[in-house]
């Protein structure tokens, strides 16, 4: 996947609302999921996927057409930021297990002063 910004989480924060409590986690993985797909499609044929997009998790939100609210205010809407935010985690926790480097140049896990 694409580096993450606050719009990538935006975008994924308003398709998972719009689903049942019950499957937002799920949502959020599969949401994650396809940008990583798409991204190596991206990598390896010099193109956006045909059906994820260019590896961002924007794109691959963009595709989905249920939305619902991302409000902190709103208990679905702030379950959507929490299901987002693990799914994201979560992935990077995999990743540190790989021993990749973060997005701040420094091994996953360290401590910033």
């Amino acid at each position: 996947m694409r580096p993450v910004i606050y719009n990538d989480v935006l975008a994924a924060v308003s398709v998972v609302a719009g689903h049942p409590p019950e499957c937002r986690a799920t949502v959020a993985t599969a949401l994650i999921r396809e940008a990583d797909l798409a991204d190596a499609y991206r990598q390896a044929q010099g193109a956006a996927h045909p059906v994820f997009g260019d590896g961002s998790l924007v794109t691959a939100a963009l595709r989905h057409g249920r939305r619902g609210p991302v409000s902190f205010q709103c208990p679905c809407g702030l379950a959507a930021w929490i299901a987002v935010l693990e799914a994201l985690a979560a992935r990077a926790a995999r990743r540190s297990d790989q021993d990749r480097i973060c997005a701040c140049g420094g091994p996953c896990g360290h401590s910033i002063p």
